[in-house]
This record gives C-alpha cells, sequence and structure tokens, in this order.
C-alpha cells in the first residue's frame, strides 16, 4: 500500500512540472513582445509557477543528495561487512584468477588484496593439493550447488595452514557461467584439536584394548555396546557374540534383582559406586567379579551409558570363605579351650588343696617326729602347690584376655606407675630399691589392663634385680610418630638376646628357679594386653647388665 501512494505522490508533482515544461518551451519560442502581451494576471500566474518550480527543483536535489549520501553509508557498510567478515572472500574467473579479494582473505594469505587482483589462485595452493582444487571447482561447475574441500593454502611468509573453501559458480543473465565465488575459512585450530582428539582417541583404544582389566560399556537398560579384548578373552566368547547382549545375561538368576537394584541407583548426582558380584559363565560356572562403574550423562543431566571396568576376583572371595570357616573353627576351638581352662582351675584346685591340707597337717601331727630333711622335702610340696595354684590363676587370666572387650580412657601413666609401686614395696620390705619416674606421657587404654602390663613387668624388675646391693629401676616415655612408647630398665641379671624368640611365650623362662621365682606366664599376658591395644612390646638385655622393656600406646582417643 505504501508503494503505491508513494507512486501517486510522484506522479502528482511530476505531471506539473512536465506541464510547465512544456509552456515554458512554447512560451521560448514565442517572442518576447509576447509576454508583454499577455495580462497581468497571466504574468503574475505564469511567475508563480516557474517559482513554484525553482523549489520543487531545489527540493527534489536536496532529496538526490540525500540519496547519494544514505547510498554511499550503505555501500560503505556493505564494503565494510565484506572486507572484514570472519572469512576470506575471493571471486575467480573461469581460469581461477583472482578478480576481487576482501581484506580478510587478503590478510590470511598475507597480502594486501590490492596485490591479488588478476593473481591466480593456484599460486597460493600447496603442490600436492592444486589437484583437489581443480576437481573442486568442476564440481561445482558439474553438479551447480555450493561444494566445499580441504586444502592447505600457503601465506607470504611461506607458511601454511589449513583451510575449508566453499565455492558457488554465478551466472550471467542468459544463465551462462560467469565467475566463481568462494569463501575460505582458517581451520588450522581445529584440525590440530581434531588430530589431538583422533591421537587421544587411539591412545585410549590402545589403553582399553591391551589392558587387563576387563572394560565395557553398556545402555541404560543393560544392552552391551563394547567390551575389550580382556572380556572377550575371559568369556572366550568374539566381541559380536557379546555386544547387543544383556548384563543381566551373565548374573545367576537369583542375584539379578540386586544387580538391577544397583544399576538402578545411578544419578546425576551420585554417578559412580563399586559392586562384588557372582558371573555366570558360559559353561555353567560361577565365578566372582568386582567391578567399578560409572553412569555418563551429558551437560544437559541426561543419561548416556554405563561405563565399567573390573577383574575377577574368584580367588580372593575363595580365601575369605575359608577364612571364615577357619573363624568359625577358631571360635569353636577358643569356646573349648576355656571350657577346658575351667574344668582344669576346677578339677585341679580339689586335689592340691587336698594335697596342701595333708601335708600340712601331717607337719603339724608328726613334724616333730621328722629329721630337717624330711621337714624341708614337705615344704618342697606345700611351695610347689602353692606354685601350681599361681600357675592356674595365670593360664585362667592369660585364656580371658582372648574375649575381655577394652574399655579405651585416658590414663595418668604417672599416677597409675606410682600405685602399683606402693603395692610392690608392700611385697618387699627391707630392700632397698630406687624407683625413677622420667615424664611418662598420658596413654589411652584400658586403665586395668594397662595396670597388669606395669604389675608384670615392675614385678620382673624387682625380682631380677634381687641380688643387686641397690636395685636402679626407671621408667619413662617418649613419642615416635602417633605412638607413644614406654620402658621400664632395671641393674638386674638381663638375659641373653639369642634365646629372645621365647622371652613373650607361655611357659618360657630364661632362667632356672633357682634365680628367680615365677609361672612364666607374665610377659606372654603383657604381650597379649599390648597387641590387643594395637600396640607393640619388645626387650633389649645382655646377660648381668640389666633389661630393658618396651610397650606402645597410641597417643591420642
Amino acid at each position: 500500500m505504501k508503494k503505491d501512494s508513494s507512486m501517486k505522490k510522484t506522479r502528482s508533482k511530476t505531471k506539473p512540472v512536465d506541464d510547465l515544461r512544456k509552456r515554458a518551451e512554447k512560451k521560448s519560442h514565442d517572442s518576447p513582445d509576447s509576454i508583454e502581451k499577455m495580462s497581468p494576471v497571466d504574468v503574475r500566474k505564469l511567475v508563480h509557477e516557474l517559482r513554484v518550480h525553482q523549489i520543487e527543483l531545489e527540493m527534489q536535489n536536496d532529496e538526490l543528495r540525500r540519496s547519494q549520501i544514505e547510498t554511499a553509508d550503505e555501500r560503505r557498510k556493505y564494503t565494510d561487512l565484506y572486507d572484514f567478515a570472519p572469512v576470506g572472500y575471493f571471486t575467480f574467473d573461469g581460469k581461477g584468477n583472482i578478480t576481487e579479494a576482501n581484506v580478510t582473505g587478503a590478510s590470511l594469505l598475507g597480502y594486501e588484496k590490492r596485490f591479488l587482483a588478476g593473481k591466480p589462485f593456484h599460486r597460493f595452493i600447496m603442490g600436492t593439493h592444486l589437484s583437489i582444487f581443480q576437481s573442486h571447482l568442476l564440481k561445482v561447475i558439474e553438479l551447480r550447488n555450493k561444494q566445499s574441500c580441504k586444502l592447505k593454502l600457503a601465506r607470504k611468509d611461506g607458511s601454511f595452514f589449513d583451510a575449508m573453501i566453499e565455492t558457488i559458480s554465478v551466472t550471467d543473465g542468459d544463465g551462462k557461467f560467469d565467475h566463481y565465488r568462494s569463501s575460505v575459512t582458517d581451520i588450522t585450530e581445529i584440525t590440530k584439536a581434531g588430530d589431538a582428539l583422533q591421537e587421544s582417541e587411539e591412545r585410549y583404544r590402545h589403553i582399553v584394548e591391551d589392558s587387563t582389566e576387563f572394560i565395557g560399556r553398556a545402555k541404560a537398560d543393560g544392552t552391551i555396546t563394547f567390551v575389550n579384548e580382556a572380556l572377550c578373552r575371559y568369556f572366550l566368547m568374539p566381541s559380536d557374540d557379546l555386544l547387543g547382549k544383556n548384563i543381566i545375561d551373565f548374573i545367576p538368576y537369583e542375584d539379578r534383582e540386586a544387580v538391577l537394584s544397583f544399576l538402578s541407583s545411578f544419578t546425576s548426582k551420585n554417578r559412580s559406586a563399586n559392586i562384588e558380584q557372582r558371573v555366570l559363565m558360559p559353561n555353567g560356572d560361577i565365578r566372582w567379579h568386582f567391578w567399578s562403574a560409572r553412569a555418563i550423562y551429558d551437560r544437559h543431566d541426561r543419561f548416556i551409558e554405563f561405563q565399567g571396568a573390573g577383574h575377577d576376583i574368584t580367588t580372593r572371595k575363595q580365601a575369605e570363605e575359608e577364612l571364615k570357616e577357619r573363624a568359625a573353627q577358631l571360635e569353636e576351638a577358643n569356646r573349648e579351650l576355656e571350657g577346658f581352662s575351667y574344668s582344669i582351675s576346677h578339677d585341679l584346685r580339689s586335689p592340691l588343696r587336698a594335697i596342701d591340707g595333708y601335708a600340712r597337717m601331717i607337719l603339724r601331727k608328726h613334724g616333730d617326729k621328722f629329721d630337717e630333711d624330711a621337714r624341708s622335702k614337705f615344704n618342697v610340696i606345700r611351695s610347689s602347690i602353692q606354685m601350681m595354684g599361681h600357675l592356674i590363676d595365670d593360664l585362667l587370666a592369660f585364656s580371658h584376655l582372648g574375649r575381655k572387650h577394652i574399655s579405651v580412657s585416658k590414663i595418668d601413666m604417672a599416677h597409675l606407675v606410682r600405685d602399683v609401686w606402693i603395692e610392690l614395696q608392700a611385697e618387699n620390705k627391707g630392700r632397698k630399691i630406687e624407683l625413677t619416674l622420667n615424664g611418662l606421657l598420658p596413654g589411652y587404654g584400658d586403665m586395668a589392663l594397662i595396670k597388669q602390663v606395669y604389675v608384670n613387668l615392675l614385678a620382673n624388675a624387682v625380682k631380677f634385680t634381687k641380688h643387686r646391693d641397690v636395685a636402679h629401676i626407671e621408667t619413662g616415655s617418649y613419642t615416635e610418630g602417633n605412638e607413644n612408647v614406654y620402658y621400664i630398665r632395671d641393674n638386674g641379671i638381663g638375659f641373653d638376646m639369642a634365646y629372645y624368640d621365647k622371652l613373650f611365650g607361655v611357659f618360657q623362662r630364661l632362667h632356672g628357679t633357682d634365680d628367680s621365682e615365677g609361672t612364666g606366664v607374665g610377659l606372654a599376658i603383657v604381650q597379649r594386653i599390648i597387641h590387643k591395644h594395637g600396640g607393640r612390646v619388645w626387650a633389649e638385655a645382655k646377660p648381668d647388665q640389666g633389661a630393658r622393656f618396651y610397650f606402645t600406646l597410641s597417643g591420642k582417643e
């Protein structure tokens, strides 16, 4: 509608002008006298029309100038868009000579665009790619649509870059070929990225294929889409026989619900998990696998596939069954041992009490009739019975340690040692014994059990220094890593390290009964208590040069 109205306006303006021009031309052929013969009204009308015409001409000139300016601006904009487009533009004649190029295209080649006019484009193509370009132009003519190809183009400095060429053919008014128009894009970085990706994929493929781990991929429904060589060799099946099958086909029927539940547990926020599962082999055997699986999602949190890496753990699982069986057997043996220990303690105490009672009664009634040797033998009998009673008590204590619950708390070791020492001094009145405490660090453990450790170790130190005029006993501690190390040192008779392996064994004694009393269970109890706390215990000594015992406890709760 607007177009029609503008055309009407143009016609309406043009018609008076044409009439005026015709009248003016007619008047110009008349003599000046004829104007003088005109009436004043006609003269005024003519003057008015001439003035209007002059104004219209001036207005038309102004519009023409504005139109020229706008056209020049539009041309500059087009030229800028053309010259500085993100891709290079080239126009070729039928022989492939450059007839026009934009600034971007010239810059790609390292030249100013005025230099390129008339130059053959093949001059800027790597020699081995010339045939590619020639075939490219032939296809444009033959197929009469846009064609593309990749070329190596040369810059002015002699370097080459990867380029994508897209070309169309342009025809004249008669539909005959006139020239080519091409766009050129530098794809060097894209090519590098593609090469890097291809190289990365190649490395990944080799890693996957050469891996001894089982590697596979599957769709959301469990359909297998990829398996590596290791998995094929394991199942003794080619990949074509595995692809398209469902994961669940290789799971024993009774385990399938658990595996399906595992697969459904994945979300975009919980993308990885591990599973130990039984696997059904093609021959019907059941094996155990460990799989580390991951769900892959795209950037829109849409599920793509499962990926997993696994290996056979059948040997390990068999060893764990065996271990459970042995643990059960050991538990049963421990119960039998506890029952045996109770029976021994109960059954032995009665005859021991009887023997001790009869020996005491015989000595009381007939002791005055015995000589010194006889009385001494009766005393040995009673002493042996007491030793047997202590041994039974120690055996029971040792066996109970295995099932005793540990109640861990912070222990003031210095205070604990002082309590133990008061008890030991009361049992060894008349001896000169000096105890030195060297900064005992607090430790963490079961107070009653750790007290028993100090009772046994300090009692040993007192016992094996009884032949010294003055017994020197020292205890202290120091930090080693996350542990506190506690020690007890004495100046007693020591022992030969050649027999160290026997030191912490039950009933093992490094000294005869003449040198020291005891049941040979004390150090075994110490070792069991410290091991129960997760610590270590060891000793160092030399004959007649004293001994040093060490044990560790955690310095933290």
